[in-house]
């Protein structure tokens, strides 16, 4: 076998593989979305709880942890950091399990957040790395699939599981397929060599030279703030989705895992890979027209969940739903790759560490949160209806996610040259 061939081959069982293992972490982290409801009648909690649950305290262990691994990750042999953390995140989701009352509940997923915050950072630097820049959204498209996989594997099992064993015997089914992908890295893969578009490797920079690039790059910072807010409504509506439903539908915890699992599965393929692939063809002429793709699908955000959230008839409802989410996935892997070519492959690990705290601390853990407390707050209000107004509240954000995507635009071109000469 040739060795370009051998050499394409080992770079697809690399990306299938990390792939994988982000479906494991997006699993893992999102069971707790369709169990919310039981653990919540089990322990007597109220809706501001489960939003710090389901995000403030998984968000904070990850965003305090995730920077340290970025930038170990710039130096360190990445797939054997991955390996080690998601046999750990595996076994504290499994913990999750075996908690007695609220607070260990807390302290478990605090460590679930603190275990899953090396995956992001080596993952997408490795994906990075094993793809020039020509083929980069594409490859992280095809990464990204991990999301709606993930997703879909946790609302369909969780919720099966969770139907027929309970919801604490749903959290250990979830560990069991980490422990096996972790012995497939620790011995089958190794990281590929971090290299520049000259194709010299590349040696990290200390953690303050990044920081102080990053700051340079004015279409990275903004494209930072676009993904913190769009991930912000993201983390809201997937924290609520599954109880929405429960609370105003009459759907058992199985019948909404039957219905969301799929949906989400089907719209996020079919985003993620249009994605990549349309982001890379219509940027070869010009970089700058895959920001007007993301620009676009994050603006269409608001109005399909408007949609989702106002209407009664159930199809209508399911409709908006899965609109939102194929433009919501279209956005994803065009949006990271944009931020991994303006950060230069010295510091790939460190920025996708530094876009990982702020879309987690400030995206994912607020959103449940503040849905969770403006709910409670509506309810003199609103009645039962109050989460209905407080997810109608959030799904606003879309547009003000897109104007930072349109300001990002004036210094893209110029801030992608700096990149790739560094």
């Amino acid at each position: 076998m040739p060795a370009a061939e051998q050499s394409n081959i080992r770079k697809i069982y690399a990306l299938v593989l990390l792939t994988l293992v982000a479906s494991v972490s997006l699993m893992d982290r999102t069971v707790m979305v369709i169990l919310q409801e039981s653990i919540r009648h089990e322990f007597h909690l109220s809706d501001s709880q489960i939003g710090l649950m389901n995000g403030l305290v998984f968000s904070v262990a990850y965003a305090a942890v995730t920077l340290p691994f970025g930038v170990l990750a710039d130096r360190v042999e990445r797939s054997r950091l991955l390996a080690v953390c998601l046999a750990f995140w595996s076994a504290t989701t499994a913990v999750c399990g075996l908690a007695g009352n609220f607070l260990q509940l807390l302290a478990a997923r605090l460590a679930v957040g603190a275990g899953e915050a090396a995956g992001h950072p080596a993952t997408v630097s490795m994906v990075s790395d094993l793809f020039p820049a020509k083929r980069r959204g594409t490859a992280l498209a095809v990464y990204y699939l991990s999301v709606p996989i993930g997703a879909g594997a946790a609302l369909v099992g969780g919720g099966l599981i969770a139907g027929a064993y309970g919801w604490r015997t749903a959290f250990v089914a979830a560990a069991i397929p980490g422990f096996l992908l972790a012995l497939l890295l620790a011995f089958t893969l190794r990281a590929p060599p971090r290299r520049t578009a000259q194709g010299a490797t590349a040696k990290p920079p200390p953690l303050r030279e990044v920081l102080a690039f990053v700051l340079t790059q004015r279409a990275l910072v903004q494209m930072i703030i676009a993904m913190t807010i769009s991930a912000l409504a993201a983390a809201a509506v997937g924290a609520w989705a599954a109880s929405f439903f429960l609370r105003y539908h009459d759907m058992s915890v199985r019948e909404v895992g039957l219905v969301l699992g799929p949906l989400n599965a089907v719209a996020g393929v079919v985003g993620m890979l249009a994605s990549g692939l349309i982001a890379d063809r219509i940027g070869r002429r010009d970089p700058r027209r895959a920001l007007w793709l993301i620009a676009g699908a994050m603006a269409l955000h608001s109005p399909a969940l408007v949609i989702a959230f106002t209407m009664h008839e159930q199809s209508f409802i399911l409709a908006g739903f899965g609109l939102y989410l194929a433009i919501h996935y279209l956005s994803i892997p065009a949006a990271l790759a944009a931020t991994q070519n303006l950060a230069g492959a010295a510091r790939r690990s460190t920025v996708a560490a530094l876009v990982v705290m702020s879309t987690t601390l400030l995206g994912s853990g607020l959103g449940p949160l503040v849905t969770g407390v403006a709910s409670d707050l509506l309810k003199p209000y609103a009645g039962a209806e109050s989460l209905r107004w407080a997810m109608l509240g959030v799904s606003l954000l879309g547009f003000w996610s897109a104007l930072h995507v349109l300001a990002a635009l004036r210094t893209y071109r110029e801030d992608l040259v700096r990149a790739e000469a560094s």
